[in-house]
């Protein structure tokens, strides 16, 4: 996937800086890095209980 990518480079920037990229333009991945995105907002828990403080 992402090891023999040609656009390493601006992807690590874009990150780096934390833009709001558009993968889309020109990541060979997008499709499958925003499937597996989407797999782990579906699969992680919604409202994680808060632990309670000890005072």
């Amino acid at each position: 996937m992402c090891s023999q990518c040609a656009s390493k480079a601006r992807c690590a920037r874009d990150l780096n800086h934390a833009r709001q990229a558009t993968p889309a333009k020109y990541c060979p991945n997008e499709q499958t890095l925003r499937a597996l995105a989407d797999d782990v907002q579906r699969c992680a828990p919604q409202n994680l209980p808060v632990p309670a403080t000890r005072n």
